[in-house]
């Protein structure tokens, strides 16, 4: 348990005979005392109240003392509400509402470093992408957190629509930035009382909710896809690895372009692959259509990769993500050539064979609480919850629906 009181120190005495005023914070049976720059004499204190008598000669200073007892005392209960083992240190922190002085782009700059050590390249991508946006609107270099009010977000928010910004690359600054904010009062870089995003105890803060919009899914037809199968593309044309992605993503259940670039030689056993899904963890057995065999084919090699997107020379996370972002980027650009030349109208991406692989399944006749209604929720974590409960080989039945 602890306890806040305000006490008179009669243990010290100051220079002018009397004795310092101050506040005593107790935990664990050890105490911290925070000096109040009052003091009084023994004959001018109440020690039943703990408060000065009337014969005080500051004559307000009873009420000061009673507001900084509450002050403290409302600091120990939030501190006991995040049910966390706070220290003495901690509460006298929090309680001077003592920040240490740092830029948001140093803060920024902490926390990607803190990111990439921690293996998070493409957390750290986003929090680097944020901070190139705000320093795109805010030039100067001595942002500080108190400077992120109301307006600064609405102006910001304007800045970005300015910029072409869809609402989803705006969302994801927003939020990144809430974060960066909110790890700014953890580390007492700002006191709590600046923060200007909404919450339920701050009904005027600038408002996050808007920008929470679903993604248009876009799938094609199974008539579509057997337009893109059928063009004459060359392997010596520089379409022809992106139109080989496409199709290989379709035929293994709609296998994402990362797990795509990571797939090794080793994750294949037979007619299987077998591989670790980068974005869940989460291992994924799939039976190898005769078409996305011919592909696999096509790239045998001496490297470790199946696909030729990833080398020996990518090492480290972020050489990997880098290089990963590199070759999707390509991809979606060729993948807007390869639908013109197939003639469908709706603009390619290298998720529209995930998309396209549940719809395809669904018009089949499977249930949709297998698939295609699971690719309608928020995340695909989701998605991967729903295909999760059905056995593997129903699944790799289902998929040589496709073909």
């Amino acid at each position: 348990m602890a306890s806040v009181s305000i006490i008179l120190r009669d243990d010290k005495t100051l220079k002018n005979g009397q004795h310092p005023i101050a506040l005593r914070f107790t935990k664990d049976r050890k105490s911290k005392y925070i000096h109040l720059k009052f003091s009084s004499s023994k004959e001018h204190w109440d020690y039943e109240t703990n408060l000065p008598n009337r014969k005080h000669p500051i004559k307000n200073l009873k009420n000061y003392l009673k507001k900084q007892e509450t002050k403290a005392d409302d600091v120990r209960i939030d501190l006991e509400r995040e049910d966390k083992d706070y220290s003495i240190t901690e509460f006298v922190n929090r309680y001077k509402n003592e920040s240490i002085s740092i830029t948001v782009f140093d803060c920024f700059d902490k926390r990607i470093e803190g990111l990439k050590k921690a293996g998070k390249i493409g957390n750290a991508n986003v929090y680097t992408d944020t901070k190139n946006a705000v320093e795109g609107y805010y030039s100067k270099k001595s942002l500080s957190f108190t400077d992120i009010n109301f307006g600064f977000l609405t102006k910001f928010l304007e800045h970005l629509q300015e910029k072409g910004n869809t609402p989803g690359g705006i969302g994801v600054r927003m939020r990144t930035l809430r974060a960066l904010y909110n790890d700014a009062i953890n580390n007492n870089y700002v006191k709590p009382e600046f923060y200007p995003f909404k919450t339920n105890f701050n009904k005027g803060g600038f408002d996050l909710s808007k920008f929470k919009s679903e993604p248009a899914r876009k799938a094609l037809t199974k008539e579509d896809i057997d337009k893109i199968r059928n063009l004459d593309i060359d392997y010596s044309s520089d379409l022809f690895d992106s139109w080989n992605y496409f199709l290989f993503s379709y035929y293994m259940r709609g296998m994402n372009f990362a797990d795509i670039a990571n797939l090794k030689w080793s994750d294949i056993s037979g007619d299987q692959v077998s591989y670790v899904r980068a974005k869940t963890g989460k291992r994924f057995v799939i039976k190898i259509l005769g078409p996305a065999q011919k592909i696999i084919d096509h790239y045998r090699s001496k490297s470790h990769y199946v696909f030729p997107i990833l080398s020996e020379r990518h090492k480290s996370p972020e050489s990997k993500k880098n290089r990963i972002k590199k070759v999707l980027r390509k991809l979606n650009e060729d993948l807007k050539e390869i639908g013109g030349k197939a003639e469908i109208d709706m603009p390619l991406t290298s998720y529209t064979a995930r998309h396209t692989w549940a719809m395809v399944m669904k018009n089949l006749g499977h249930s949709t609480s297998k698939i295609s209604d699971a690719l309608g929720h928020q995340t695909e974590e989701v998605t991967k919850s729903y295909l999760d409960s059905f056995k593997n080989d129903e699944l790799d039945e289902m998929n040589e629906g496709i073909l």
